[in-house]
């Protein structure tokens, strides 16, 4: 899918949106065409409200990692700062039942970015601030240098992290090796 929006004074907006046949996830990607002289300074990509329903709860990788039972819940807002201790993978999933709707950011450099959770009486919102690098705006064209990853696993929140984060985490430069590889210190492998 590709979703385009038109501004005649300050260009072009692309949301292209794949899915990724062997993994059955959503990649979402964006592009903005910018005048010369502009650019582009706040984002906050993707954001998606989904109706609110009984039984859901969030899982949050804040700190150690939290779970949020949303029922009873009308006026809540969560976020987390990664990279840092309030979010040390950039993943959460709202869950209703044995359902999980994985939500993260497959950045491979791990860029500053905040994920944000709003909760309403009606709705529930999963968004992603992000303080763009002046880099990323090239030649009259901005766009974030990962992709944003979305779907819903069958099979609870664990799985999507064992079937989806788990195989980004360790396509990574800091996730190739074990701690044992990278001669992680001994207080560090004793920790938790």
């Amino acid at each position: 899918m590709h979703f385009e929006w038109e501004f005649t004074a300050t260009g072009n907006i692309y949301t292209t949106v794949t899915l990724d046949n062997s993994t059955n996830l959503t990649e979402w990607d964006l592009c903005v065409d910018i005048p010369e002289g502009w650019s582009v300074v706040d984002v906050i990509f993707p954001r998606v409200r989904l109706v609110k329903q009984g039984g859901m709860e969030l899982i949050s990788p804040h700190n150690w990692g939290v779970r949020y039972e949303l029922d009873g819940i009308s006026n809540f807002n969560h976020s987390s700062v990664y990279p840092s201790s309030q979010a040390t993978v950039r993943m959460m999933t709202l869950n209703r039942n044995k359902n999980a709707l994985y939500f993260a950011t497959h950045d491979k450099n791990a860029n500053m970015k905040t994920f944000t959770v709003q909760v309403s009486s009606a709705n529930v919102i999963l968004s992603v601030d992000i303080t763009p690098s002046e880099s990323w705006n090239v030649n009259g064209e901005f766009s974030i240098p990962w992709t944003a990853s979305l779907g819903v696993h069958l099979n609870g929140w664990e799985s999507s992290a064992i079937d989806w984060y788990r195989p980004f985490a360790l396509s990574t430069e800091w996730g190739k090796k074990t701690h044992q590889q990278k001669k992680s210190p001994r207080w560090l492998l004793d920790t938790d």
